[in-house]
């Protein structure tokens, strides 16, 4: 009943009050359908005829198991695939320069909503569960959280995967459908539905027409399947020729002695088979045991030879370079990093360090692939914060969300830098040498300002240039005010010359002063730099009888 009254009053614009309770109770998180178990039903489906059906019936990629399994054998056993993972999801919720816990700086224009923002970040970090969600996103191409909340279903209390490989996105008519937006299927069976607001769904959607029809997005591994295969054959290869020398072939030259045909060859049975065995440990009973060496060449060649003659091993071919020649194997390898679209330095992998240039470049395109991913899923995250908004009671619209994602690197600030410098640069030129633009111009079209704060810039510019005005006007005034006003007829200063100059100091001084001036002088004229000094002080003496 209460609950129906506070219905009402807010429906008539009446908030009920926020009450802060002294008690700090712990939240018991709700019930949740997820099932952990994993989806084997492609597993027991037996023939073409049911897979079709399965398919067309679930709209699921029938191929996505073997998709799954693969990508995750790539992560734990291809050190290179699991360190470009990493690389990627660092770069795309790289911390905040200004706040180390924050990876994405998400605000909104509505302050009670910018305060509810930051109460949930912190109390169930968000932003930290933000790697690993994203990395998940890049090797499997989805990931998909329930959002946690209390029984009353009014707090939320955190995140809950759920297993990719049960996950069924809706899609109706290439669009995803809100009620349900995530269906659950374990061994064929629908065992559970969650809305659009109760699911946090990060996609990798690149392939729209796999988006359009499942709902689902390639993981960025996706180009590198078929290389995986490769190169883990070669490299098992190589590891098999290193440690037997099957590659070797030899001709064993056996004295025979006196024997003749066919003892002869009954003597080299005899030799082969007592030096192709070896004593070992049978797996099956765990002692010795005499048998075949599997490791031992059979296409070793026995030539029989004359007594006298002696017995001799020749090699047949030159194996020497067996698991040193591995530049296909390289080959291959750059190609599966290439496929990845992270760069070798990232990895560890670059050899020419020294092309700086040619580093520069590669970063430049992989920041421009990772501020794509960025944008892809800022809509995704918008729609997060909005969900949990309203769980807390807070309604707000996606306009009023604004995501910002922090610089990448030192390459990525210069780059901006540069082109601000450069905006500003072509605004000099059409504004003040040309001066065949205006300044709203120059706002909208260069500075890719919109139209309202164009105008609010101009507004407040144009007040503060008459600010500044009256300012300097009242200034100038204020000091250029004459106490007196000086009579019409004052005569002109003019400038004395030297007999003036002479006679004024011969008025000063009486006979034995002058004299003693006179001698001075002489010595004045002897030494420049002092007749510099004493002519500043005469002019000091006369600015101070003339005043």
């Amino acid at each position: 009943m209460l609950k129906f009254v506070d219905n009402v009053f807010k429906y008539l614009g009446y908030e009920k009050a926020e009450r802060s309770d002294i008690k700090v109770k712990k939240e018991t998180p709700a019930n949740s359908n997820i099932h952990p178990d994993e989806d084997s039903f492609g597993e027991t489906l037996i023939g073409d005829y049911w897979s079709g059906r399965v398919k067309d019936a679930l709209k699921v990629d029938d191929t996505d198991i073997n998709r799954y399994v693969e990508v995750e054998l790539m992560d734990l056993e291809v050190p290179e695939i699991s360190t470009a993972l990493d690389v990627n999801a660092d770069y795309i919720v790289y911390p905040n320069e200004n706040n180390k816990n924050k990876t994405v700086n998400i605000t909104s224009t509505n302050v009670k909503a910018q305060n509810k923002i930051d109460e949930i970040e912190s109390r169930i970090s968000v932003q930290q569960q933000l790697f690993p969600m994203i990395r998940s996103m890049l090797k499997y191409g989805d990931n998909a959280e329930e959002i946690v909340t209390n029984k009353d279903r009014n707090r939320v209390l955190g995140f809950r995967n759920i297993p990719i490989k049960t996950l069924v996105p809706v899609m109706i008519d290439g669009f995803p459908n809100h009620d349900p937006r995530i269906v659950q299927h374990i061994c064929g069976k629908k065992v559970a539905e969650f809305k659009a607001e109760e699911v946090f769904h990060l996609s990798l959607n690149t392939d729209r027409g796999r988006y359009c029809r499942y709902g689902k997005g390639l993981p960025m591994l996706e180009k590198s399947r078929l290389l995986y295969r490769q190169v883990k054959l070669m490299e098992e290869g190589v590891m098999i020729s290193r440690l037997s020398r099957a590659n070797q072939n030899y001709a064993i030259i056996v004295d025979v002695g006196d024997l003749q045909g066919e003892d002869a060859l009954a003597f080299l049975d005899q030799y082969r088979k007592r030096v192709t065995r070896r004593k070992y440990v049978d797996s099956r009973t765990g002692k010795w045991a005499w048998n075949y060496n599997p490791l031992s060449v059979i296409e070793d060649i026995m030539v029989p030879t004359r007594a006298g003659s002696g017995g001799n091993v020749v090699a047949l071919n030159n194996n020497s370079s067996i698991g040193k020649n591995i530049e296909d194997i390289m080959y291959f390898q750059d190609k599966l990093i290439y496929s990845t679209g992270t760069p070798k330095i990232l990895i560890g992998k670059e050899v020419d360090t020294n092309s700086k240039s040619t580093s520069d470049n590669q970063m430049i395109v992989f920041l421009r692939r990772i501020r794509r991913i960025q944008s892809s899923i800022t809509p995704t995250l918008k729609e997060l914060y909005k969900n949990m908004l309203a769980i807390e009671g807070v309604y707000v619209t996606l306009d009023e969300l604004h995501v910002q994602w922090p610089s990448s690197m030192t390459i990525d600030e210069e780059r901006k830098m540069l082109i601000e410098k450069l905006k500003a640069e072509i605004a000099k030129i059409l504004r003040v040498d040309i001066g065949c633009v205006d300044d709203f111009y120059i706002y909208t079209k260069i500075l890719g300002m919109s139209d309202i704060e164009a105008e609010t810039l101009k507004d407040r510019l144009d007040a503060q240039k008459e600010d500044d005005l009256f300012y300097n006007s009242n200034r100038f005034n204020s000091q250029n005010t004459p106490d007196e006003e000086e009579p019409a007829d004052t005569p002109i200063a003019t400038k004395p010359t030297k007999e003036e100059l002479v006679n004024i100091i011969r008025a000063k001084l009486n006979d034995d002063q002058f004299k003693e001036w006179e001698r001075m002088q002489d010595i004045i004229k002897a030494n420049p730099i002092l007749a510099e000094c004493v002519v500043d002080l005469i002019n000091v003496l006369q600015a101070g009888d003339y005043n």
